[in-house]
């Protein structure tokens, strides 16, 4: 039968009139010929699972295929669906962003790509992409949108296996550098202690204590860009004040001698972005190290500039660290954010630095862009998204400053004896009583018998309950104990049902103590002035 439908339905030959009969012949062969074509196409795009839509602007309403909506989860065609249904399905993290970047590119009259994680019908979070390509009408606005949507979970699982795998391989090909490296630290710190006893001029004592404190910063930012690296799991996003933290972080490299960088923040105080601020303070002490370190080898530069720009797409914003060191050439530049690639082996660079601010600007949504001219300096751009009105936290200005807390009762629980012991001497020395104990039943029992106004708890504990177990027993026994977190690792910085409370990364200092106190207090007296008014 195919054989004569396709001989009745030859074309016409050049001058040749085709009969009525034969026209009809001819166009009910294309007829069957695009039903084939149709289901040859849904049926690839069914095995694809691959779904098919249009949406109409006004009214809101869309037309879809069948395997468009078993992507979200419903086995039958539902009866109706629109742009606001849609929404509904898109997790809470994902909603601005999509609803922003569907109005401006409609708003342009251009095509609509994104990638965003749905909660499907039977409750389940998946990621989709989705494509969309505009109809226009005669002055250019939009009337339609057609296109396609797959669900990419096992994709984007797959890439994170893949680039998990990757870090660990690279982390074991390093392992034998890491502990040159971390030997090479412990050795200037154990050298310059044993130094320090033997010295008898107060100068030198104070020179060797220094060399201490900048062998154990330099442990800490390995361990930090070695945990950042090899992490698996994103951080704990919150919305972040960019200004207060750069301020904060310009002030903790330490100088070396004969050192000046004069740093430049041109970020307005109400900038906030959605992160881990932990991570972000890490990709931003990388930078300004990495400049730092450019300066001391070339005697080139003493200038570094930390602002922001408009990023990429609307809903980000553009970090830019800038500086007027010695610059790279090209062949440099190409690798400078390859994992272990350094032009400082000599000097104990790991090769870290850049890649961990990399990944950190991918998992963000975003890369790391580098640009560098010998001579000429470097700057190097990452966007984050910018956190939503309501989240964003008020800044010091909203409040006037809490005095100093003086004579908190403190209870400490560390199982890690020699740091217990520094921490009571540390927190002592700022005029509070100090109780150190070693595990959770002893805090506990400690608990139940005095009377504490902080808790300061590791998170991970030897012995019986964990850090949080204790903060949480600590809030049922004295309502209200503000608590303070620490740990080495900085994917135990929050557990949700755990009481909130500040979140200190091992290795910690004095300074970083006296900041968590003074956070908890301003957070108090907050709290007092509210349910005062």
């Amino acid at each position: 039968m195919s054989d004569s439908v396709n001989a009745s339905a030859r074309p016409a030959l050049a001058g040749e009139q085709l009969s009525d009969a034969e026209r009809i012949v001819a166009l009910e062969a294309e007829v069957v010929a695009l039903r084939q074509a149709q289901t040859r196409l849904n049926r690839a795009l069914e095995a694809a699972e691959i779904g098919i839509w249009e949406l109409e602007i006004d009214p809101d309403r869309a037309w879809r295929s069948s395997q468009h909506d078993k992507v979200f989860g419903y086995p039958e065609l539902l009866d109706e669906w629109s742009f606001d249904r849609f929404l509904s399905h898109v997790i809470e993290e994902d909603r601005a962003f999509v609803r922003e970047s569907f109005k401006s590119r409609v708003e342009a009259g251009l095509p609509w790509d994104f990638q965003c994680r749905i909660r499907r019908a039977d409750g389940q979070i998946r990621w989709i992409a989705a494509e969309g390509a505009p109809t226009l009408d005669g002055d250019g606005k939009v009337l339609r949108l057609h296109g396609v949507v797959a669900d990419i979970t096992r994709a984007k699982e797959a890439d994170q296996r893949l680039a998990s795998a990757q870090r660990m391989e690279a982390l074991g090909q390093m392992a034998g550098s890491l502990a040159h490296d971390f030997s090479n630290i412990i050795g200037i710190i154990r050298l310059s202690a044993e130094v320090a006893g033997l010295a008898k001029d107060p100068e030198d004592v104070r020179a060797r204590l220094n060399a201490i404190l900048e062998a154990a910063d330099r442990g800490s930012a390995l361990t930090a860009r070695t945990l950042a690296f090899a992490r698996q799991e994103p951080g704990l996003s919150q919305a972040t004040r960019l200004r207060e933290l750069v301020d904060n972080l310009v002030q903790l490299p330490a100088s070396r001698a004969g050192e000046v960088i004069d740093y430049v923040v041109d970020i307005d105080p109400q900038v906030c972005v959605e992160c881990d601020p932990g991570q972000l303070e890490n990709a931003l002490f990388n930078l300004v190290l990495n400049a730092r370190d450019a300066f001391a080898r070339s005697g080139t530069g003493s200038r570094i500039t930390i602002s922001t720009a408009p990023g990429p797409r609307e809903g980000m914003v553009e970090i830019v660290v800038r500086d007027d060191g010695p610059g790279m050439s090209d062949d440099v530049l190409e690798r400078a954010a390859d994992p272990f690639f350094t032009t400082k082996r000599d000097a104990g660079g790991t090769g870290l630095g850049l890649s961990s601010v990399a990944a950190f600007a991918a998992a963000a949504g975003g890369a790391l862009i580098l640009s560098s001219r010998p001579g000429e300096g470097t700057v190097a751009r990452f966007s984050l998204p910018e956190a939503h009105a309501q989240r964003r936290p008020a800044t010091q200005d909203d409040a006037p400053p809490a005095a100093e807390p003086v004579d908190l009762r403190i209870l400490v629980v560390e199982d890690e004896e020699k740091l217990g012991e520094a921490l009571d001497i540390a927190l002592s020395g700022m005029g509070h009583r100090v109780r150190v104990v070693s595990d959770g039943p002893a805090a506990l029992a400690a608990l139940g018998t005095e009377t504490f106004d902080v808790l300061l708890t590791d998170i991970l504990l030897a012995n019986g309950p964990n850090g949080f177990e204790v903060a949480s027993a600590a809030r049922e026994r004295q309502l209200g104990i503000p608590v303070i977190y620490m740990s080495g690792y900085a994917d135990h910085s929050h557990h949700p049902d755990a009481p909130a409370g500040p979140f200190l990364r091992k290795p910690i200092g004095r300074e970083h103590l006296r900041r968590a106190l003074a956070e908890l207090a301003a957070a108090h007296e907050a709290e007092l002035r509210s349910r005062s008014a």
